[in-house]
């Protein structure tokens, strides 16, 4: 299907979704001198680290790209071959001050070098190659001999790579449903993207690496205002959790005791961001303030006797309290993000940090009272 829209419009950018996929074509590296290793890069290697990008790019182009920076360094050979023979007349310069550069380079050392960033790039993680297959190749012979993209009407036989290079990221998208954003000035892979809904174009890599973060963003922001509709199922998760606790009464009374129920819980108040998310999951974590009351008693001090023939103190009255509290917990959760979206919770994960026993202390009673009977201790 053919898109009349502009391809840097930012309704179409946003169809890239999160993480973003992307494709960045060779005759865009060879115009950036092939930046691997450098700070130039370092924006989109964030992001790769991050997990908000992810790049796709099909073997055939891998090597095309090695086969590019060899020539770049047989070009840099020749050039400096030329340099040092212009250059002989700087030999007679015997003053440190003056720096000048005619002295042997080892190119093949230079060669496996550039070759090694190249290589630990494609190794980088968030780099996924695509193999070709040998099914690909019908589908690119029918596109040169129909003159479609990226043959165009002269059936440019140059344009064989990126015409495989496209069979693999359609496979690619298709099979992931995602759509894969293309860095490339070549009006060849512009037509391309304008054919295919599956590809967008890019103008440029650091369109696609500002573009990741308000993507992030956007995502981030579905998910909070997804999780919201789940308030309930998500408060009961951590309640349930919460009451696994230990819940202990330090009484002014000298007597710990343990409580006996809990009862009236609530998440009075939420607070929680989106920390992670690799697109498929999302990692979750804030604060829960829990408001909840229990029950406790001790034995009362007032109502008691020493047995004359054990010695031991017998108790027949207790203190009976009800006591309100107010815990705030740190909670993290996983969820899937899919499931939200077809308004389900679904949780990978659900903890809720345990910080120990919670002892309710004297002003935290909310009703007092005793079941004292009279009893005769003669």
């Amino acid at each position: 299907m053919k898109k009349t829209q502009n391809g840097d419009d930012a309704d179409q950018l946003s169809e890239l979704g999160y993480p973003v996929h992307v494709f960045i074509d060779t005759s865009t590296l060879e115009r950036m001198q092939f930046p691997f290793g450098l700070p130039r890069l370092q924006p989109l290697m964030d992001r790769l680290d991050a997990g908000d990008i992810r790049v796709v790019i099909s073997d055939v182009v891998a090597c095309e790209i090695r086969e590019h920076v060899s020539a770049h360094v047989i070009k840099a050979e020749k050039a400096h071959a030329k340099f040092r023979r212009d250059a002989t007349i700087t030999k007679i310069i015997n003053d440190p001050d003056i720096p000048v550069v005619i002295t042997e380079v080892d190119w093949e050392a230079v060669r496996k070098a550039t070759l090694a960033a190249v290589d630990l790039f494609f190794k980088t993680p968030g780099v996924e190659a695509i193999p070709i297959h040998g099914e690909d190749a019908v589908g690119v012979f029918a596109d040169y001999f129909a003159c479609r993209a990226p043959f165009g009407e002269g059936k440019k036989k140059s344009e064989f790579p990126d015409s495989f290079a496209m069979k693999g990221l359609l496979k690619y998208a298709q099979a992931k449903g995602c759509k894969i954003g293309v860095v490339s000035e070549d009006g060849d892979w512009q037509a391309a993207c304008r054919d295919h809904d599956e590809l967008i174009h890019c103008s440029s890599l650091e369109q696609v690496v500002d573009h990741s973060q308000v993507a992030k963003a956007a995502l981030h922001n579905e998910i909070r205002q997804l999780l919201e509709g789940h308030r309930t199922q998500l408060e009961s998760a951590v309640l349930e959790s919460f009451q696994d606790r230990g819940f202990y009464w330090d009484s002014d009374a000298g007597y710990d005791s343990e409580v006996e129920e809990t009862y009236d819980e609530e998440v009075e108040s939420w607070s929680w961001s989106v920390i992670a998310t690799d697109g498929d999951y999302a990692d979750i974590a804030g604060d829960a303030c829990i408001h909840f009351r229990a029950t406790a008693s001790y034995p009362d001090p007032d109502s008691c006797f020493r047995d004359p023939d054990t010695k031991e103190l017998v108790f027949f009255g207790h203190v009976h309290a009800t006591l309100v509290s107010r815990v705030t917990v740190q909670v993290r959760v996983r969820v899937n993000v899919e499931s939200l979206r077809r308004n389900e919770l679904k949780f990978k994960e659900l903890i809720v940090e345990d910080d120990g026993d919670i002892w309710f202390s004297e002003d935290e009673i909310e009703e007092i009272d005793t079941d004292n009977e009279d009893y005769d201790t003669n």
